[in-house]
């Protein structure tokens, strides 16, 4: 298991890396993620902070507390409101936090390790001992595509989160899962089964 675990630890690495490399040195990120107006900036947020006084995932339009999505009037209006729009989503932590804490870089480690284990995991137990390189590859790679179809895109079919936005997510997951897969392929070989009788 000595191997196992050093290929979790490198691949999780591999990962950690790759979250740098995607959203600090690569140019997509700034072209799809969009900024409040310059002129306008101070006034927005000011306007944020004076009016939502706790930190949560905002949403509107939203149908009535007491009635929900489908309780008559309430529905009625909902809709309205979404045809009409704006529609928004919004992230909202009012007191701000340090831009590269390291409690939070160590968090995100620790999930990518998590993640990457459960990987290596799949792989060590769900193949048999002589797969191929490649086939252990395609099992690992698999994951992001599934994280992608099932984590990113649903958001700009359900909540009309922008194509882009979610697009990039769904190639930053994809990318970095066929990263890991290849650290893992090449580290893991599918535990032996004992013979059958």
């Amino acid at each position: 298991m000595k191997r196992f675990w050093i290929s979790v630890v490198i691949a999780s690495i591999v990962a950690f890396q790759w979250g740098f490399v995607f959203w600090t040195v690569l140019p997509f990120p700034n072209q799809v993620m969009k900024r409040f107006p310059a002129a306008d900036q101070e006034r927005i947020l000011q306007t944020l902070k004076e009016t939502l006084k706790s930190p949560g995932m905002y949403f509107y339009p939203m149908p009535p507390e007491e009635q929900g999505i489908s309780g008559g009037e309430g529905e009625k209006e909902f809709a309205a409101l979404h045809e009409k729009g704006p529609i928004l989503q919004l992230s909202f932590q009012p007191g701000g936090a340090p831009a590269m804490d390291p409690k939070v870089l160590i968090q995100g480690f620790i999930m990518f390790f998590i993640a990457t284990t459960v990987g290596a995991w799949i792989l060590y137990n769900g193949l048999s001992p002589d797969a191929s390189f490649g086939k252990r590859f395609q099992v690992v790679m698999l994951l992001g595509l599934v994280t992608a179809l099932t984590a990113d895109l649903p958001a700009a079919i359900w909540f009309m989160s922008p194509w882009d936005y979610q697009g990039l997510l769904a190639i930053y997951h994809i990318v970095q899962w066929i990263l890991v897969g290849l650290v893992l392929a090449i580290g893991i070989k599918p535990k032996a089964r004992p013979a059958q009788a």
